[in-house]
């Protein structure tokens, strides 16, 4: 994952509790499983128009400079985010005519990190889906972050909603069939959603109070680096605006 990690003291321990990962450095995830993890993770970013295999960076404008600049929306309202607040503003010529494609985290991470490599002063920029901005804020609010720390992270770092306290759950139907994972989301009303559905269906889970708390995609990814092979695996259920999208993009196809 390449944005850094927030430095906000109580995250990522707390990041670890939620998850109920323990840390041994024996039995880590390999890098390759941690991105694999990202898979279920959707962002559209900016491809040329004759073709849509790899992110299109565009010059940018950052800090009084510009910039080669790759953007990464994470959901279809994040796109037009991107258009009317960041590249209309700077007058960038081909804003409006800009085509999206959609990316998993993990192969956008892959495809643009060779050329950050090569000059320190490209960038990514990560964009949440304004859907989720207050619910994060609120949230994070609850967990412990000082207001001011919330709301610059809600709007500016996409999160992953995960069930507190954690709970694993075995699929029976669907193509998540006979699959258990411990459930997180990028959409707020989806695990909600998910969880009323399996307190419905499990006694044991219904007596549970499980609430749902928001943790920075850095922070999630570097709690998940550490966290043991062994564990049952974080699944990402995907936000449903963005299957929609896909969907469309399908059919126009």
């Amino acid at each position: 994952m390449i944005i850094p990690i927030l430095s906000m003291r109580s995250i990522l321990p707390f990041a670890f509790a939620v998850l109920g990962l323990s840390s041994n450095p024996a039995t880590a995830l390999p890098p390759s499983e941690v991105s694999k993890n990202l898979e279920t993770v959707i962002v559209f970013a900016p491809v040329d128009t004759k073709s849509s295999d790899s992110p299109k960076p565009l010059r940018f404008k950052v800090d009084g400079k510009f910039r080669t600049v790759y953007f990464a929306a994470f959901s279809p309202a994040a796109v037009r985010q991107i258009i009317d607040e960041k590249l209309v503003p700077q007058k960038v010529a081909e804003a409006k005519k800009l085509k999206f494609a959609p990316f998993s985290l993990s192969k956008f991470d892959s495809l643009v990190q060779p050329f950050l490599d090569k000059s320190d002063g490209n960038r990514v920029f990560y964009v949440p889906d304004p859907a989720q901005v207050s619910i994060a804020k609120k949230l994070l609010i609850d967990q412990g972050t000082e207001a001011d720390v919330a709301k610059k992270i809600s709007v500016s770092t996409p999160v992953i909603f995960c069930p507190n306290p954690a709970f694993s759950a075995t699929v029976n139907s669907g193509p998540l069939k006979d699959q258990t994972f411990v459930p997180c989301s990028t959409d707020h009303a989806t695990l909600v959603k998910f969880i009323e559905n399996g307190k419905s269906k499990n006694k044991s889970l219904a007596k549970r109070d499980v609430k749902v708390v928001a943790i920075p995609i850095p922070n999630y990814t570097a709690a998940l680096a550490k966290m043991s092979a062994s564990e049952t695996p974080i699944r990402i259920l995907p936000n449903p605006a963005n299957i929609n999208a896909i969907n469309i993009l399908k059919k126009s196809l």
